[in-house]
This record gives C-alpha cells, sequence and structure tokens, in this order.
C-alpha cells in the first residue's frame, strides 16, 4: 500500500488548493495587524490539511456503504470519489480508520491552539468544523443527502477556516474578516455545486439530494455563474471599501475564465467529458484567485 496509492484515496492535488484560505486569512491578518507567527501557523495549516484529508476519506467511505459511488459509471479526476474501496485497493475499515485518526490529530493540534490563546473561539471553531466534516456523509445526519452539503463546504471553506487562521495570528474576530470572508465563502459554494453535477444520475438513485439534484443541472449552472458574479462583486465592494489593498484588483484577472466556465458549463452540462472543462476551470479560478490574493496582500504590507 504505496504512498502514491493514499495520494489518490485522498486526492491531494485538491486537498492542498483546498487548504489555501489558510494563507489568505494569515496573509490578510499580516496586512491588517502586521502580526505573524510561524508556528501557530505552521500548527493550523497541518490541522486543517488533516481535516481535509479526513473529509475525503470519510466522504469516500460513507459513500460506498450508501452506495452513491458504487452505483456512479462515471468517474472524473474531481468527482465519483477516488475508487480505491470500489477496485479493491484499500479496504474500507481502513479509509475510516485513518479518517478517524486524522480527526483525533487535528482536534489535538486544535485544543492546544485554544489553550494557548484566549477564550475558546479556536474550540467552538473546531466544533462546528468536527460537525460539518463528519457529518456531511455519516448517518443520521448527511448533510449532503439533505441539499446541505454545498452549504457545509462553503462555511468550513469560508468562515471556520478564515476565522480560525485570521484569530490564530491576531486572537481578534473583527468586522473586517467577515466582510473578507465573504467570496471566499462564495467560491466554496460554488466548488461544491459544479463538482457534483458529473455525479448527478448516480445521486439521483441512492437519494443524495445536493443542490444539483434539488435544483437540477441547469439551474445549477445558472446558479453556478450568479455566483461567480457575486464573487467579483464582494472582491469589488472590498476594493471600495478599502479593507483591501488597491493590489488585490489582480483578482479580476480570472473574469475571463469565469465567462469561459459558464459558456462551457450551459453548453455542456449534459457532457460530463465536455464538462470536465469547467470543473478544471471552477479549480483555477479558485485556486487563482486565493493565490493572486495571498500575493496582493503580502506586497501590500512589505511595501
Amino acid at each position: 500500500m504505496g504512498l502514491r496509492l493514499w495520494f489518490r484515496a485522498t486526492r491531494f492535488h485538491m486537498v492542498i488548493s483546498g487548504s489555501s484560505p489558510i494563507f489568505v486569512a494569515t496573509a490578510f491578518a499580516f496586512y491588517t495587524h502586521r502580526v505573524f507567527n510561524w508556528w501557530l501557523f505552521l500548527l493550523t495549516w497541518i490541522a486543517m490539511t488533516a481535516v481535509l484529508v479526513s473529509t475525503d476519506l470519510l466522504n469516500d467511505y460513507y459513500d460506498h456503504v450508501l452506495k452513491a459511488d458504487d452505483l456512479n459509471p462515471v468517474t472524473t479526476p474531481f468527482s465519483g470519489g477516488s475508487r480505491v474501496i470500489q477496485e479493491g485497493l484499500i479496504a474500507e475499515k481502513t479509509i475510516f480508520r485513518v479518517s478517524i485518526a486524522l480527526l483525533v490529530f487535528a482536534s489535538i493540534i486544535g485544543l492546544y491552539l485554544n489553550f494557548v490563546l484566549d477564550g475558546v473561539t479556536i474550540l467552538l471553531l473546531g466544533l462546528l468544523g468536527f460537525f460539518l466534516v463528519f457529518f456531511y456523509t455519516a448517518p443520521p445526519v448527511k448533510l449532503c443527502y439533505r441539499g446541505f452539503g454545498e452549504i457545509a463546504q462553503a462555511i468550513g471553506y469560508g468562515p471556520v477556516m478564515l476565522f480560525g487562521a485570521y484569530f490564530v495570528q491576531t486572537r481578534v474576530l473583527d468586522p473586517a474578516i467577515m466582510l473578507f470572508a465573504i467570496p471566499f465563502t462564495f467560491i466554496g459554494l460554488i466548488v461544491g455545486m459544479i463538482l457534483s453535477i458529473p455525479d448527478y444520475d448516480a445521486d439521483k438513485k441512492v437519494k443524495k439530494n445536493n443542490l444539483v439534484i434539488v435544483l437540477g443541472k441547469k439551474r445549477t449552472v445558472v446558479a453556478y455563474g450568479v455566483m461567480l458574479v457575486l464573487i467579483f462583486v464582494s472582491d469589488a465592494i472590498l476594493l471600495y471599501s478599502k479593507l483591501i489593498p488597491v493590489w488585490s484588483a489582480v483578482v479580476f484577472i480570472t473574469v475571463p475564465l469565469a465567462v469561459v466556465s459558464v459558456v462551457n458549463a450551459l453548453k455542456n452540462y449534459n457532457d460530463t467529458t465536455l464538462f470536465l472543462r469547467t470543473s478544471k476551470l471552477t479549480l483555477l479560478i479558485a485556486a487563482l484567485h486565493n493565490y493572486l490574493f495571498i500575493i496582493s496582500l503580502v506586497v501590500a504590507s512589505i511595501l
């Protein structure tokens, strides 16, 4: 059971991008408060990476138990599960045990951070994050089976990670980070929505009533376009209010990519192969948006 197999099982290529809000929030803390504690940052990033890996493993495990992935003939690098259980490469019990071990590991780090910082902010954010991760697919809650999966992803990607990483550095949760989190929350939402479209038929068979099932493919794509507009409107408001530096306007170079992605999605939401372009573009937009923000905040802080 080699490392490459576990990279596949955890879809680590997506985990690295998924942890970017930690870097964004830390850069924003440096820009607003001129603080940076590398040790606390490293612990935060390690804990969140463990949580993200655990999330993917738990999702694979419960989608196998509940037959969603087993009944899904369509797989892409971004949806349909890692297939390591279906192909008999890693035992389902091993997947579950490793996912729980990673959650325990992240919880220990979280408790340490809560101990060295003031109050119970990290503890409360950690409890919310644990609930969203574990019960995303786990019975009896099964958030993603009840139309709340993408919302859970958005909350985890936006407020939980951003607030947590920001608080670790600044020890405050002020209105600045709450407003700053808005576009990133929308990013978490669009990624969850768009990557669920190729799984539509299999999810419908097992009554996995995510937003794509509730809205249908076409309405989901329309909602995706609206959310992209809201991301850039939120960015513009942050710039206008001078909450972020003028350098951050660089994120708008991703607008043409967003237009291409929406056009492709509207044309090809019923064709998994062609729709893959939208999945790739969505992840690219999210990554570029976040890392351009990081660069702009760091540059503005040191100039």
